[in-house]
């Protein structure tokens, strides 16, 4: 009696619905595994910037007014809730020189940088304008509160600290809060970040992933 070899439809059909639950699982551990990169990456990302950021604002707010000969005048220049700029006699020449060489005028600000807001650090440039250098993409927050001796937030005038009461500036509260670049599916932010002072600086309801630092910074050479 002849024999025919192979399988029978029933037996391909369940070796077709094994492989499809196989390729489901395989499937299902893919999405969990790319949305565990995407939050990891968000969360890095937001930090390296947060990093940066608060790194390059507090190592020149603690040179802020650095005057060895006591003859350039440095100091504060201008102080805002989201803006500063503030002089540093770095080569100790009693002069506060800006060329190529030499930016003894900085500060720090938000800027949009091609559709993105980033952290932006002011120098003058070779006309004397201000010009802006990237020092962090996706910063949303940079706030700052002016503090005297007294450890008493100087009061805004206008929108900003009166040329008079910047040289009662002996430290700065500064509060920065970085982003992811993208969104995350599944994600709901529910985060409120305060600055030191307890006032709320951001509160977004979103799908975005963010970071925040509070740091008060001793300007060391102010009232010297």
């Amino acid at each position: 009696m002849r024999r025919n070899s192979g399988f029978s439809l029933l037996e391909i059909m369940l070796a077709l619905a094994m492989s499809s639950f196989m390729m489901a699982g395989v499937y299902s551990t893919y999405l969990v595994q790319h949305k565990t990169w995407i939050a990891q990456d968000g969360a890095i990302e937001a930090q390296q910037n947060l990093r940066a950021s608060s790194f390059y604002v507090e190592t020149d707010l603690l040179m802020a007014g650095y005057d060895p000969t006591r003859k350039a005048g440095a100091g504060f220049i201008e102080a805002k809730p989201d803006r500063v700029r503030f002089t540093i006699d770095f080569n100790g020449n009693g002069i506060i020189d800006d060329d190529a060489d030499n930016h003894e005028t900085i500060g720090y600000c938000l800027r949009d940088f091609d559709g993105r807001t980033g952290l932006a650090k002011i120098v003058k440039g070779a006309n004397g304008a201000d010009e802006y250098q990237q020092v962090a993409e996706n910063i949303e927050v940079l706030d700052f509160a002016f503090i005297d001796k007294s450890d008493q937030a100087i009061p805004f005038d206008n929108g900003s600290i009166s040329t008079e009461d910047l040289s009662k500036i002996r430290s700065v509260q500064i509060a920065i809060v970085s982003r992811a670049a993208r969104g995350e599916a599944g994600f709901q932010n529910n985060e409120i970040f305060k600055n030191l002072s307890g006032t709320v600086i951001s509160a977004s309801a979103d799908n975005v992933r963010r970071r925040a630092v509070n740091a008060q910074i001793w300007c060391r050479n102010m009232g010297i």
